[in-house]
């Protein structure tokens, strides 16, 4: 880890950075900037400040579209008339013309993959030397750590940083990297210092039940807007459904959620900002530096589940203090309803670092061995290849050799995360050392809880969990209160329905009665669906009006039509029945007879009358 020295700047509550001694000039280059507090205008000052060039970087493309589209209070102006902001749909073209234009300063805010395909190059090519003319400003750093683990491109501009002659990097939620590169380019620590009481009190609902949690919190809040973080879109998408609020809510994801909930059959979702409902649902996309404006103060609640979706664990340090600061306007209260497990596996740091550091070095050792024998001729070294190709660890080893510390210190940084899930203490000391917020603790504990929804269907056996599954479904009392949502806390089957949706069918056929008649038996509960669903095909209407028409009285047609056209019928109406020859009893007044051709007698029916039915 990486000792730099660190310098103070205190800031008043009314204070903008761009007020301050140390930013009049724009922002100060080579400084990891901690701004400790989001929305102080550090890169709204780096857009509008004249007296150079810079390229700022941003992860997020919600940001650059919220920076490009940004109004002054006249809603007719733009605030950032010079800017150019590349993501998808702005080509290395665009970024020529606009670096050819009368445009002066230019100042360009791209995500690291439009820097690296467009933004680089197109600097390039326009007479322009990129480390000397421009000043590169990486906004919301802390995302080359927390992120780097899933989006592969997100640290690929580092190198080039360093080349910059003038850099910053700055977030509120700022981490001290381990990159010695820091320490030898002479970087410090800037620490914003609020010269005010700053901190937020945050509920933490400690609970073994997260949407039981979720639900009774919705109720309190009654008809105040409501803004939910939770980075699962199925379990958004479940909660929408357990709620019976579709008509209520609208999820803010990226376009591949939108996608997957569109498949779901859930329409109301957005790429975008705007438009709230009174249920908003947020994924990691909208985390952090999206500025959220709106006119109301939402109530805020954050979610992480995780027996369901360990990738839904918040950070205190980074995602908390981000989503609180979101929302420009203030909000009227946060919360964070999490369920806890003891058994998580988490290192400690002095363990990540030695675990990690091992394993970076078997890849090392792997990869030496058949550099080595690479030089040997007729040397097979496709073994080694396969261990290389295979090792976990290769994303921790750049295509220099070098070791990729952003994605050391994820690993890291992922340990110490889970290890605030370990209890209910441990969460609520890592938001005490934050030094944001002033958390305070509700235990809620139900009944039926999350582990037990989690593990039942690996510890219990087929018989056992029908009975479970059956006796939650009886017990279970959801309606409507208000025109919205109402919930018994101790007996409701949202997860049972969902996890186990063949058996809701049988249970929604034959009844709680029924199946306990026939004793929880798997093969004769579903023998017994097969039959009922057979009875209830069989009374379809439709097919009843189709059956009964294909004759009438004084037909007499050979067993073998009846049987033909019966069996296609079957087909058309999806009734899983192979028909026989006495079905025709079923619908018909008939006897059996022959009738005679020139060669054989045929069996025939001959109708006498057409039954109602």
């Amino acid at each position: 880890m990486n000792t730099l020295e660190t310098e103070h700047l205190p800031i008043n509550k009314d204070q903008w950075l761009s007020d301050t001694e140390k930013f009049k000039n724009g922002t100060p280059s080579n400084y990891i900037i901690f701004k400790v507090l989001p929305g102080k205008g550090a890169t709204h000052w780096e857009c509008l400040y004249k007296e150079r060039n810079s390229i700022i970087l941003e992860f997020n493309t919600p940001v650059l579209e919220g920076k490009r589209d940004a109004l002054h209070n006249d809603a007719t102006t733009k605030m950032y008339p010079n800017i150019l902001s590349v993501f998808q749909g702005v080509e290395e073209i665009d970024v020529i013309k606009y670096l050819k234009s009368e445009i002066s300063p230019k100042k360009i805010l791209c995500t690291p993959h439009a820097y690296i395909e467009k933004v680089k190059p197109a600097i390039e090519k326009s007479g322009f030397n990129l480390y000397e003319d421009f000043f590169m400003l990486i906004d919301e750093c802390d995302k080359l750590t927390t992120d780097s683990d899933f989006r592969t491109d997100i640290t690929l501009p580092i190198d080039d940083f360093f080349n910059f002659n003038t850099k910053a990097m700055i977030s509120a939620t700022a981490m001290n990297p381990s990159d010695p590169r820091f320490s030898l380019n002479g970087f410090k620590i800037l620490k914003i210092q609020p010269s005010y009481d700053y901190k937020k009190k945050i509920t933490l609902i400690n609970t073994n039940n997260v949407i039981y949690a979720l639900v009774k919190k919705l109720l309190e809040l009654k008809d105040n807007k409501v803004f939910i973080f939770l980075n699962s879109t199925d379990l958004i998408h479940e909660i929408i459904n357990v709620l019976g609020i579709h008509d209520h809510s609208k999820v803010h994801c990226a376009e591949n959620s939108v996608v997957k909930l569109r498949k779901m059959s859930y329409r109301k979702s957005s790429t975008t900002l705007g438009e709230f409902a009174q249920y908003n649902f947020f994924t990691s996309r909208f985390f952090s530096a999206v500025d959220i404006k709106i006119d109301d103060k939402p109530d805020v609640i954050l979610v992480s589940h995780i027996y369901r979706a360990s990738f839904t664990m918040l950070d205190p340090y980074t995602d908390s203090v981000q989503i609180e600061g979101r929302l420009r306007n203030g909000i009227s209260s946060i919360t964070h309803i999490s369920n806890f497990n003891s058994k998580i596996e988490s290192k400690n740091e002095m363990d990540a670092r030695k675990a990690i550091a091992d394993k970076i070095q078997g890849y090392r050792d792997v990869k030496q061995a058949r550099d080595k024998a690479l030089l040997e001729p007729d040397r097979e070294v496709t073994v080694f290849d396969q261990l290389l190709e295979n090792s976990d660890y290769s994303k921790y080893i750049k295509y220099n050799g070098e070791t990729n510390y952003f994605m050391l210190d994820n690993f890291i940084l992922d340990e110490k995360i889970k290890g605030y899930y370990l209890g209910k203490d441990e969460l609520e000391e890592a938001y005490i050392k934050t030094e944001y917020f002033i958390p305070i603790r509700d235990d809620q504990d139900f009944l039926y809880t999350d582990n037990e929804i989690f593990s039942e269907q690996r510890q219990l056996s087929k018989k056992e969990l029908n009975k479970k599954i059956a006796t939650g479904l009886y017990n279970a009392e959801c309606s409507r209160r208000n025109g919205l949502i109402s919930f018994d806390f101790d007996n409701n089957p949202y997860d049972l329905r969902r996890q186990h949706p063949e058996f809701s069918k049988i249970y929604d056929t034959l009844g709680f009665q029924k199946i306990e008649a026939l004793g929880f038996e798997d093969s004769k509960l579903k023998a017994e669906y097969k039959k009922v669903k057979e009875k209830q095909a069989l009374k379809n209407t439709e097919f009843l009006a189709e059956i009964t028409s294909l004759y009438v009285i004084g037909d007499r047609p050979l067993k073998s039509d009846f049987l033909k056209k019966t069996e296609e019928l079957y087909k058309k109406y999806n009734i899983q029945k192979k028909p026989k020859a006495s079905d025709i009893s079923e619908y018909y007044d008939a006897y059996e007879s022959t009738t005679s051709t020139q060669d054989s007698k045929l069996k025939i029916w001959v109708i006498t009358g057409i039954k109602e039915i």
